[in-house]
């Protein structure tokens, strides 16, 4: 299963998949006349040349999922799936790019990793920890300043436990 992984990708983003293995699908646009290649237009509206290992056997229209190994902006094409249904989302598709690429930038190279802070728990602890000691001597003080003036003071009588 490992040698069948393939990244999603849009026009844009094949440069960054130079040489892996993807998957890009669009709608083809114009076939040569020797049948060994084609453009696509992906969802991205990005014109993408397809170059085939083999000659087309069959009438290629409409959408088309091409299967293959990225080479800046063609494809070499392992396989491909005809789409039957004229109906395809590429606004949605193209969202989908983007979003399985999203440790990526516009050109396809992969971000560095994010910033860890150091000891991040332990900051958190002490944040808390410190908040909570300041938030309970506050409200200490303010009981006592509201008993001292009489504002608020706890009576004994409230008590019919007994």
């Amino acid at each position: 299963m490992e040698g069948n992984v393939r990244e999603i990708v849009n026009g844009a983003q094949l440069k960054g998949f130079n040489g892996k293995k993807v998957s890009i699908t669009g709608f083809v646009m114009e076939k040569s006349s020797n049948g060994m290649s084609f453009d696509l237009r992906a969802s991205d509206n990005q014109i993408v040349k397809i170059n085939l290992k083999r000659p087309l056997d069959k009438p290629l229209e409409g959408y088309v999922e091409v299967h293959g190994t990225s080479a800046g902006k063609e494809v070499i094409a392992d396989d491909f799936v005809i789409f039957t249904n004229d109906k395809f989302d590429a606004k949605g598709h193209n969202a989908l790019c983007q979003f399985l690429t999203a440790t990526s930038t516009k050109q396809g190279t992969i971000l560095d990793e994010p910033y860890r802070t150091p000891l991040g728990i332990l900051k958190v602890i002490v944040t808390v920890t410190s908040g909570l000691l300041i938030g309970a001597a506050i409200s200490k003080s303010i009981a006592n300043f509201l008993e001292e003036n009489d504002l608020f003071v706890p009576s004994d009588d409230d008590d019919d436990d007994d």
